[in-house]
């Protein structure tokens, strides 16, 4: 399932990835809302499941508001490749100083990493008739575990090398968003470098297995918003799951980044690794954290290299107990059904009430993240 553009932008987002700032508009209303928030000249595009919109007349630009005007009402509501546009996403068009291609997917089972020396619209004619300026590599580890290949890889295609650090932290988090969202292509087409050395992706193209949708409320929750003809708001962010590999063997269900690290370093120390981890605080402060952590902990139990789950929120803004009391059914109803074990650290604001709906319910709240690191290994010794 191909997500429009802006789904993918989002997505990206999610994931620390820069994208230009925008609007989705689907009637004049708000059209007329959002030109006043915008820098011109600006870019409309269609938000359809297709690519080639560029050639296909679902691209365009404006350089005043009256222009869009006229743009909008010549693009909403027709159909290009077969697919009727009903809503259009507008951005700022940014001064590009080169356009690249980056490119995860999936193909039997092997996840391939694509870099082009160049991007745009004819990435793929370009790739026949030049062959070696698209790179494919098989990748049969992390990102972070081939940082030598692909920076040969980036040397072989012409990237400044000031830039280097800056593609190699766009591939990881692209593998990141890859693996936390059960997608089987995470295309930026065109990620372009502009002043200051920094870089934006321009387009987002995010395929999603069909049958993961089920076990992905960020997705879920994307096309319900697509149903419903508007943007995501602010208040609607989840949590998404961030994969570390094959060899990780601890599923981690934190609350702030900074935490996550502190826990993956620790568990490294003792020669063990994440499988995977996310972030519990967008979800908490949307208020579908429960939905989120059944998602997430059934994708633990699914996964045969994930051996042990650490549930490890530490809060002194939002009280612990009041998180616990809405997490609490799930945890039960996980460790009534999975063979897997689960060691569980809530502390912080509301602390002991929280330890007490735990006993309550036969769970032992780990006093310290030290006896709760240590009653993680203690499962993989």
């Amino acid at each position: 399932m191909l997500l429009y553009e802006d789904e993918g932008k989002f997505l990206l987002r999610q994931y620390g990835i820069a994208t230009p700032e925008g609007a989705v508009v689907s009637d004049a209303t708000e059209l007329e809302d959002a030109l006043p928030e915008l820098q011109f000249p600006i870019a409309l595009k269609a938000q359809i499941p297709v690519g080639k919109r560029g050639k296909n007349g679902g691209i365009m630009f404006a350089d005043t508001p009256l222009q869009a005007r006229s743009i909008f009402a010549s693009m909403i509501g027709r159909q290009i490749s077969g697919y009727p546009v009903t809503s259009l996403r507008l951005e700022p068009k940014v001064v590009v100083l080169r356009e690249r291609y980056v490119a995860l997917t999936v193909t039997m089972n092997e996840i391939w990493l694509m870099i082009g020396r160049d991007g745009g619209i004819d990435v793929e004619d370009r790739a026949q008739s030049d062959p070696g300026s698209v790179a494919r590599i098989p990748l049969r580890r992390t990102v972070f575990d081939m940082r030598e290949t692909i920076g040969l890889t980036f040397q072989s295609l012409g990237f400044p090398q000031p830039q280097w650090d800056a593609y190699f932290d766009v591939c990881a988090r692209l593998e990141s968003l890859l693996r936390g969202t059960d997608a089987v292509m995470a295309e930026i087409n065109p990620l372009a470098e502009v002043s200051g050395g920094s870089l934006l992706a321009l387009d987002a193209r995010i395929d999603i297995d069909d049958s993961a949708v089920a076990r992905q409320p960020a997705i879920r929750k994307l096309l319900h918003l697509r149903r419903g003809g508007h943007g995501w708001p602010k208040s609607q962010k989840v949590s998404t799951l961030q994969r570390f590999g094959r060899r990780g063997t601890v599923g981690l269900v934190g609350l702030g980044g900074g935490m996550a690290l502190t826990v993956s370093d620790w568990i490294a120390s003792e020669s063990q690794s994440l499988a995977g981890a996310i972030d519990m605080d967008a979800s908490l402060s949307s208020g579908n954290a429960p939905e989120t952590l059944a998602s997430v902990l059934d994708d633990f139990d699914a996964d045969d290299n994930t051996r042990v789950i650490l549930v490890n929120m530490i809060s002194s803004g939002n009280r612990i107990d009041r998180i616990t009391e809405a997490l609490l059914p799930v945890i039960s109803a996980n460790r009534a059904r999975s063979a897997k074990p689960m060691v569980v650290h809530l502390q912080g604001n509301g602390g002991a009430k929280a330890t007490a709906l735990l006993r309550d319910a036969g769970i032992h709240n780990c006093s310290s993240l030290k006896e709760a690191i240590g009653a993680t290994l203690s499962y993989l010794t």
